[in-house]
């Protein structure tokens, strides 16, 4: 039973869109009341791309379902959602279902914003999508007041200093074989109008990996082109977790030319050289991998429709050589606390320069991360238990966690990942989604983008004041 904050989460795996939104959104509710709540403030609801999202008549009867079932327990709920590659919750991981997490507390205010035309101007869309949700944010003047003056009152400045309010939950189209994720400029967007200190944390819609068409949904609306924003003022306590597991190598260098996502030239030499030898691998090797990749990007789009509807995607991915190769050898930059913020090769250009998953900075150290698998492992209950730090009742959290993990360590292994954070955290309500990249920050760094990432925002049930 919940003390400041009551949740609940639901969860169907029916073939109709219309069943599958309104069963997970009734289980959710009836959580709710059974953990002492009485109507949602704010939710968050993740389903399966390939299933409810094939088209646009499935997902808008999904998405239609889902506001029905909200708005019928309280008109003036608040709600975002995306479609995925596997959805994440307290009963375990799915593949084809829906996940719904509802959330009511006296004690959080919520603001929600979004703005369509995140592909043609992400910038521009982080940035509206941004001030919109925060307009939609009404702070309670005096019982946020009250706490605020009591903490002064009873907090020592080291704790202030470090004390987080404010957060910005996003969603994004994320990539498909045909276009980028534009988390960069989108996220540059968000921050231009919050600030690089307060927490963003986030993720990328995908589609079971047909990488066809992602959609995004916020209030009822659905589209595959929007940004979406949830701003969130916590009086109860907030952490964040961050792991990916792999583990740098002896082989370092230094960037000496990149501009935007590409890394043109390490140690004074063209990336690719440098790169394909950190790896052991000519480069020629690496370019006709790459070239193959993007042969399987510019088929027609009836022929990539055919091919992910037989998984044949997939398996390409999970078998293919060069694939494994890439994916088991990102790149890594270390921050001043010694994280590793991992850059993916994403593909060759010319004058041999690598194209990377997000923005890469003149000067920085550069190092060739390798796979490790039980650390990889490990990063889902690491990045929650660093969320959960410190805190006497964890009670709600999101999970935004890489699809690419699925490949890495195997649906299989993904399943015992999460029976671990069960075990521990068992009191825990939880939904997340596997995505297409996602955004994230530690108690000790800003946000920013990741991959091959578990990222999380847990809710305490506990006042800051306490």
């Amino acid at each position: 039973m919940g003390k400041y904050i009551h949740a609940g989460t639901g969860i169907s795996s029916a073939e109709d869109p219309t069943q599958a939104g309104k069963e997970a959104v009734e289980m959710a509710l009836e959580k709710l009341k059974e953990d002492g709540g009485k109507k949602p403030d704010f939710a968050v609801v993740f389903c399966s791309g390939g299933k409810y999202g094939k088209n646009d008549k499935t997902i808008k009867k999904f998405v239609d379902a889902v506001h029905e079932a909200l708005t019928s327990a309280n008109k003036d709920v608040k709600w975002i959602g995306c479609t995925t590659a596997g959805e994440i919750s307290n009963y375990g991981i799915n593949f084809g279902s829906a996940v719904v997490g509802v959330i009511e507390s006296d004690y959080i205010r919520w603001g929600v914003g979004y703005a369509e035309g995140a592909k043609e101007k992400p910038y521009e869309a982080g940035k509206k999508a941004a001030k919109r949700a925060l307009d939609d944010l009404k702070v309670d003047k005096y019982l946020d007041a009250y706490i605020s003056f009591q903490m002064l009152k009873k907090k020592h400045p080291g704790e202030l200093v470090k004390n987080k309010q404010f957060v910005m939950l996003t969603l994004n189209p994320g990539f498909t074989l045909k276009e980028s994720g534009w988390e960069n400029d989108i996220l540059d967007g968000i921050k231009d109008v919050v600030g690089v200190f307060t927490p963003i944390v986030g993720g990328s819609a995908t589609d079971d990996m047909r990488f066809l068409e992602n959609f995004q949904f916020v209030n009822g609306i659905v589209s595959n082109n929007l940004c979406i924003c949830a701003a969130l003022y916590s009086n109860l306590k907030l952490g964040f977790g961050l792991a990916h597991g792999f583990k740098p190598t002896e082989k370092t260098g230094i960037v000496t030319d990149a501009e935007g996502n590409v890394l043109k030239r390490i140690n004074n030499k063209p990336a690719l050289d440098v790169y394909s030898s950190f790896v052991g691998m000519k480069k020629e090797y690496l370019i006709d991998g790459f070239k193959s990749l993007e042969r399987l990007k510019s088929m027609p789009l009836a022929l990539i429709s055919f091919t992910s509807k037989m998984k044949l995607t997939e398996t390409l991915l999970k078998k293919s050589k060069f694939m494994q190769l890439i994916a088991k050898n990102p790149l890594g930059v270390p921050d001043i606390n010694g994280i590793y913020w991992l850059k993916v090769v994403n593909n060759c250009l010319a004058n041999d320069a690598l194209l990377l998953n997000s923005k890469i900075e003149k000067n920085l150290p550069i190092v060739l991360m390798k796979f490790d698998k039980k650390s990889v492992f490990s990063a889902t209950l690491d990045s929650i238990e660093s969320s959960c730090k410190d805190m006497k009742s964890p009670k709600f959290a999101i999970i935004f966690e890489c699809a690419g993990r699925l490949l890495l360590i195997g649906k299989e292994n993904i399943f015992k990942c999460y029976e671990l954070v069960n075990k521990k955290y068992g009191n825990m309500m939880y939904v997340g989604f596997y995505s297409g990249g996602e955004i994230g920050l530690t108690r000790k760094t800003s946000s920013g983008i990741h991959a091959y990432t578990c990222t999380s925002l847990t809710i305490d049930d506990e006042l800051i004041l306490e």
